[in-house]
């Protein structure tokens, strides 16, 4: 992004912004499918991971100066400053919130799989004539928590 930057800006400068937009919109879900299609596949690769690296971070260095400069258009110069602290806040909103999400539903998945394996191992040791020992769904719950904290 840092070497394109300054042909990107002369790029957006002389061109349509809100098609430069679409359009790196578009080449960024492209390269999103084929990420997809290619680790469903199972044909995905270093050297494939690196250059679709390689492609998203090109289109991006187009797609950010040219989303940037369309705010001046969209919201005019008297609410520009307002726009842009908007802007910001919810960039840096997403930043906290998603990965807190995301934390979130790594613990509750732990834990439903704790409670699987617990369940298992019960009835592994029941079948053998041995009593299981039996703990609690808040100390699960609390140990994939802990668990969860402890690996991030």
């Amino acid at each position: 992004i840092l070497l394109l930057s300054l042909p990107a800006g002369v790029l957006v400068d002389r061109s349509d912004k809100l098609k430069l937009v679409k359009i790196a919109q578009t080449l960024l879900l492209i390269e999103a499918v084929l990420l997809w299609w290619l680790t469903w596949s199972g044909h995905i690769n270093i050297p494939m991971l690196l250059l679709l690296a390689l492609f998203g971070g090109i289109v991006t260095s187009v797609e950010i100066p040219a989303r940037q400069s369309l705010m001046i258009d969209l919201v005019g110069r008297d609410d520009l400053l307002d726009a842009i602290a908007l802007n910001s806040s919810g960039f840096n909103l997403a930043r906290i919130v998603g990965p807190s999400f995301a934390a979130f539903v790594i613990a509750i998945a732990l834990a439903i799989s704790i409670h699987i394996w617990r369940a298992e191992i019960s009835s592994r040791l029941a079948w053998t004539g041995r009593v299981p020992v039996m703990i609690g769904g808040l100390e699960m719950l609390a140990i994939a928590v802990l668990i969860v904290w402890a690996t991030y």
